[in-house]
């Protein structure tokens, strides 16, 4: 019954030392494992480099045969740090597999592994101190047969032990760090860093790990060494690198924007986020040494992905997101007009946006034109699309009443000088406002509407009448006006007689558009007549208009009056001058007659 109970006893505490580990965390932080791992890793492939072979240092793997001179130097070694070690082969330091597992550990964390007995350090008696009162370490695996570790269960720095054989340090990813005869060869002097699984695929093994609180996690793990032969110091430990982030995308509009995130790190990532300055928090990921996800962005603007590895190093990536448009389009006004022949509607749809623009009625079949023919009289449903697929829609009620008239009254038979328009304008929802253009295009304001609403034309043209009603609807009528004179008439030739102290005045004037010509000399008093007979002058100034009221005014200047008082005194004097040479001719005759007489 004892023996019973015992049994029973061995395998629950058996079961106890394969859960606990379940529940106990390890010692070590991310970055102590990793400078263990990466320590033990580099010392061999950086001691078997030629650099050290060449020399007078190497490190060497020795059996049963060199134990004891291994034991000693190690203990030199760890004891007097470097010096007056013993040279065993020629060879300045040498292991076993044990006392590398506890030079390790030794010179990285200072955890003592090594009871300092002198006697040969065989892998029973170092799991025995590891597993000491001190209980420094605790098992999380016994007896599993190496093709069937769950690599997921170790972490880096795990003691990997075939019991009484041998013992080796993991490094990460299926690698172990150990010394052993086995691997001697030319270019290796027994010690490698290879994949457990291949080198041991049968093997039965335990694992053991550091307790927790053992090593403070804050503790930087040393990772410096001096070489003996070279006196040179290196840190042994892999390069930590930041993350490296990178972010895609297509760069098209869009309602919203998928970026692809992807993230590495040599280490492993443990958090991430996107925000505009550092985060406080980050969203957590499980060590991934490479990270993606799919993230939306629905507003334009600069962004920052934030990323953090293992041992808190943080990287950042800045982009900028322009091209995200999730406004529907404007629907500013829809214009049409009724096609009486046919009794449907032409429509235009006037909308806008930042981006190109496609348009329906009634269906999913968009096009390009704003334009639509032949849409029939009833309720219709006017979608406008962006190429962000943003969608605005305007319903519309079609009918033969709907469309506003334009009434113009005006006289356009005779000329003048401004022409009154009188608009008239019905709607039976409305008028709403009006204006008046000289260019076929829809101004962009109006002026209210009111009745009897006038509107004066000055010159020539072609006028466009435009009313709104109170939907908004716009049509327009327009007239050319081809009677508006406001050019004086002209004036071709003027005659000025002045007889006595009265005139004789003729004019020869002339009018292109109105014609009918009138004359005055005060302005005031017009006749038909261009002639005026023994009139006076009251300011040397003529007045010529015409039926349009166009004024042309003529200044009379002096020298073009012809006198008739000079003319009559000159005839005087040469009629007097004519009868006095005849009445000396005849006295002269008179004179001559009397002398021929006498001489008879």
């Amino acid at each position: 019954m004892i023996r019973y109970y015992r049994d029973n006893m061995k395998k629950i505490i058996l079961i106890l030392i394969l859960i606990v580990p379940i529940f106990v965390f390890a010692d070590l932080s991310i970055e102590q494992q990793d400078d263990v791992a990466s320590f033990a890793k580099n010392f061999i492939i950086k001691g078997n480099s030629t650099e050290h072979i060449k020399g007078k240092f190497g490190i060497l793997a020795y059996g049963q045969e060199t134990r004891n001179e291994g034991f000693n130097n190690q203990l030199s070694l760890i004891k007097k740090d470097y010096i007056g070690m013993n040279i065993i082969n020629d060879k300045k330091w040498v292991f076993d597999c044990a006392s590398f597992a506890a030079y390790v550990y030794y010179h990285t964390l200072n955890v003592h592994t090594i009871l300092g007995n002198n006697r040969p350090y065989v892998v029973k008696e170092f799991v025995s101190d590891a597993m000491s009162k001190k209980m420094n370490f605790y098992f999380i695996m016994q007896n599993v047969t190496v093709s069937n570790i769950d690599y997921n269960q170790l972490q880096k720095g795990d003691l990997i032990i075939i019991v009484g054989e041998h013992i080796m340090v993991y490094v990460g990813e299926g690698n172990i760090a150990h010394f052993t005869s086995s691997a001697i060869n030319s270019l290796n002097l027994g010690c490698e860093v290879t994949d457990l699984k291949t080198k041991y695929p049968q093997h039965k093994v335990s694992v053991i790990r550091l307790l927790d609180g053992v090593v403070p996690k804050n503790r930087k793990a040393n990772t410096l060494i001096t070489w003996p032969d070279t006196k040179k110091t290196e840190d042994l430990s892999d390069p930590d690198n930041i993350p490296t982030i990178n972010v895609t995308y297509q760069d098209k509009i869009a309602q919203e924007i998928n970026i692809e995130i992807t993230i590495n790190d040599d280490k492993g990532i443990t958090g991430y986020q996107v925000a505009a300055s550092t985060p406080s928090t980050y969203i957590n990921v499980d060590r991934q040494k490479e990270f993606k996800i799919d993230y939306t962005i629905t507003k334009n603007g600069t962004y920052k992905v934030y990323a953090k590895d293992s041992r808190g190093q943080i990287a950042t990536y800045e982009f900028t997101i322009k091209n995200i448009d999730n406004i529907q389009p404007k629907i500013i006004d829809v214009d049409y007009s009724l096609n009486k022949s046919k009794n449907t509607f032409q429509l235009e749809i006037k909308a806008t946006d930042t981006n190109d623009l496609l348009y329906s009625i009634d269906d999913d079949n968009y096009q390009k034109s704003n334009y639509f023919n032949n849409i029939r009289i009833g309720k219709h449903l006017i979608k406008v699309k962006d190429t962000a697929n943003n969608i605005a829609e305007y319903e519309i009620e079609l009918s033969e009443n709907m469309i506003p008239s334009i009434t113009l009254n005006y006289d356009a038979t005779n000329y003048t000088q401004e022409l009154i328009v009188n608009i008239i304008a019905k709607d039976i929802t409305g008028i709403k406002e009006y204006n008046v253009t000289t260019i076929d295009k829809k101004p962009n304001n109006f002026l209210p509407y009111q009745n009897n609403l006038t509107y004066t034309i000055n010159s020539n043209g072609t006028y466009y009448f435009w009313i709104k009603n109170n939907k908004d609807i716009v049509i327009n009528k327009s007239i050319i006006i081809n009677n508006i004179d406001n050019t004086p008439p002209t004036i071709n030739d003027v005659k000025i007689t002045k007889i006595l102290n009265k005139y004789n005045i003729d004019i020869n004037a002339s009018d292109l558009q109105c014609q009918m010509i009138t004359y005055s000399l005060d302005g005031i008093n017009y006749q038909e007549k261009n002639s005026f007979k023994f009139a006076s002058l009251i300011n040397n100034t003529l007045y010529i208009k015409d039926k349009c009221n166009n004024v042309t005014t003529y200044k009379i200047n002096a020298n073009e009056i012809f006198n008739i008082n000079i003319m009559i005194l000159i005839i005087i004097i040469i009629v007097i001058i004519g009868i006095l040479i005849i009445y000396y001719i005849k006295k002269k005759r008179n004179a001559i007659s009397l002398t021929n007489n006498e001489n008879y």
